[in-house]
């Protein structure tokens, strides 16, 4: 069964592609689609079209926030600032897509592609096809969730322990498995050993994140040494770095 965050990330692609569909058409309908095209605003038309799902996906960030284990201890203030942040981040996304939008479709009219030619072309483009997409979504929702359990754990005692959540699979990042397979640590023990994790957890699309300690983290525990081993045996295992180690390297 997916997660709340991979929901939230389909249907706002869905939609994406559907104003993408919704604009061709329209393009191709006009008697002069060259004309038209130079005329239209592609950043507003976006804005426009995607504004109903942007409140959409913000708004399941609550739901989010139910799977998380004590997130009440963040205040309604500051969770509307990490919501509205998120709203800025998806909407610099349609901003940033529309230059690369037009340029496309400006290609399409001139060479006089279909309608279906041209929804290819823009699905097709670098860092806008359905995948690319969602993994926009993903991550602004996993960095969201992150957020909150970085603030919660600074108002807990430092003896409370967390254990780092999420799958166990062939697609987990090294430095996920080996903070997996930590067990639980303190917020101190998790800053001196995988620096900066708490928000980047192992990077861009990370599926994972520090939750306080439950019961169920054990068996992942297990599961992601056994996975460890099983790629050291390989040859296929890699010291890991956190996303601070990397950018961060010891001078020494």
């Amino acid at each position: 069964m997916p997660n709340k965050d991979e929901i939230l990330a389909a249907q706002f692609s869905a939609a994406y592609r559907k104003a993408s569909r919704k604009l061709t058409a329209i393009l191709i309908a006009q008697p002069d689609p060259l004309k038209a095209l130079l005329n239209t605003d592609i950043e507003a038309y976006y804005l426009a079209e995607m504004a109903g799902t942007i409140d959409a996906t913000l708004l399941g960030y609550s739901d989010v926030l139910k799977e998380m284990i004590g997130s009440k201890a963040i205040t309604q203030a500051e969770l509307t600032a990490l919501v509205e942040f998120d709203r800025a981040t998806y909407t610099s996304f349609l901003k940033g897509a529309s230059g690369q939008v037009k340029a496309e479709l400006l290609r399409g009219v001139v060479g006089r592609f279909s309608e279906q030619e041209l929804v290819a072309s823009l699905e097709g483009l670098s860092g806008l096809s359905g995948p690319q997409i969602e993994t926009v979504v993903n991550t602004a929702v996993n960095v969201f969730s992150r957020t909150v359990g970085a603030i919660q754990a600074e108002r807990l005692p430092a003896s409370v322990k967390y254990v780092y959540i999420g799958p166990v699979d062939d697609k987990t990042r090294d430095i996920c498995l080996a903070m997996v397979s930590a067990g639980a640590l303190t917020r101190d023990e998790i800053e001196t050993q995988f620096p900066g994790s708490m928000i980047d957890g192992g990077g861009w699309n990370c599926r994972h994140r520090w939750e306080r300690e439950v019961t169920q983290g054990q068996s992942d525990t297990k599961k992601a040494r056994a996975e460890i081993f099983t790629r050291d045996q390989q040859g296929k295992w890699k010291e890991p770095q956190t996303i601070k180690e990397q950018r961060e390297p010891n001078p020494l």
